[in-house]
This record gives C-alpha cells, structure tokens and sequence, in this order.
C-alpha cells in the first residue's frame, strides 16, 4: 500500500519506492511510498493533481527506470515532474546528499 505524509504546502511532492526512502526526504517536501511499482494507480492521480512539482526518485534498477519513464510520460504533459536516476536508493545518502539531490540546482 502506498505511504502519504503531507506537510501541509501542498506544492513538491517527493515520490520513492519504499517507505524508508520516503522517510529520509520528509524534510524537503510532501512524500509518497508507492510501496513497490505494483501501486494503486488511481490513489496516486487523485493525490498527484494537488501538486505542482513531483519529483520522482525511484530505484536505480531497471523495474524502476522503466516506471519513472512511464510516469513521467503520463504526468509530465501536466505537471512539472523531475525524475532523478541515481545508483543508490534515496535511503542510502546521508542527509546533505539527499538535500544537494533535491536542490533545484539538480
């Protein structure tokens, strides 16, 4: 089951795989656990339209680069949506490496 923890803005929301990696992005904005790529599409639209920018950081494997590839195909006409590909899940940077990560520099 997908994992919601808003903060209340409403603008950026941070969406992973897992919860853990959800949890490590809290500070930088709204985040969503899709809890695996197997996730209930129809829950995911209805929370995504409160967004302006989604920011999508899903694992490094292959599972992952193709699903990013499909959402941002599906949402990127729409929304402002930043995929980023990285070698390690979010859980596996330390606390200043997920903020230059999530910088709007990137």
């Amino acid at each position: 089951l997908p994992y919601l923890y808003e903060r209340g803005d409403h603008t950026r929301l941070i969406i992973t795989e897992d919860v853990v990696s959800a949890l490590r992005c809290y500070e930088h904005g709204d985040i969503l656990a899709l809890g695996g790529l197997n996730y209930q599409k129809e829950f995911i639209s209805c929370v995504i339209l409160k967004y302006s920018e989604i920011i999508l950081w899903l694992d490094g494997d292959k599972a992952g680069r193709d699903a990013a590839r499909k959402f941002c195909d599906k949402w990127g006409r729409f929304k402002k949506v930043r995929n980023i590909v990285s070698k390690r899940d979010p859980k596996d940077y330390s606390d200043s490496e997920i903020k230059e990560i999530l910088s709007d520099r990137n």
